[in-house]
């Protein structure tokens, strides 16, 4: 993509990169819909603590996952930082609530495995608009058939 010159220069060469590592991952979508449940929370908190030491520039090994990410240098802008890069991974909003509180690893990767296992808004409606569906008689109009008139 286009950069603005004076952002191709090395200083942000962190940031630019840090813009692009976070890009919506298909295969880890794909994944995470073929795993159960206790699978499904033990990938997301791998993702979930690997986003963290990526924003806090620590390894990802040091990120315990139990303990609160406040207590390892998490705070309110950082979290939103957090917040944005699952955001952008899993393609769905992480009300920041979640990350108040002294969340942890583990349960915010519980929280994010109850999230994908329900079924989302848009395909609740699309199933019960399915399921009540009646096919379109064009004669019922009248005897009129709308799609012959275009």
């Amino acid at each position: 993509g286009r950069v603005l010159p004076r952002l191709a220069a090395p200083f942000f060469e962190d940031i630019r990169g840090a813009a692009t590592d976070t890009a919506t991952d298909e295969a880890l979508l794909d994944q995470l819909a073929g795993l159960d449940n206790a699978a499904r929370r033990d990938l997301l908190a791998t993702v979930v603590a690997e986003e963290a030491a990526r924003i806090l520039r620590l390894p990802p090994e040091s990120i315990e996952r139990q303990r609160p990410l406040t207590d390892i240098g998490m705070d309110s802008l950082t979290a939103i930082e957090l917040r944005l890069a699952i955001e952008a991974r899993l393609r769905f909003d992480l009300p920041l609530m979640t990350l108040a509180d002294g969340a942890s690893v583990a349960a915010l990767a519980a929280r994010l495995a109850e999230r994908l296992a329900r079924p989302s808004q848009a395909q609740a409606v699309a199933a019960l608009a399915a399921r009540y569906e009646i096919p379109l008689d064009p004669f019922a109009l009248g005897g009129t058939d709308l799609a012959a008139e275009e």
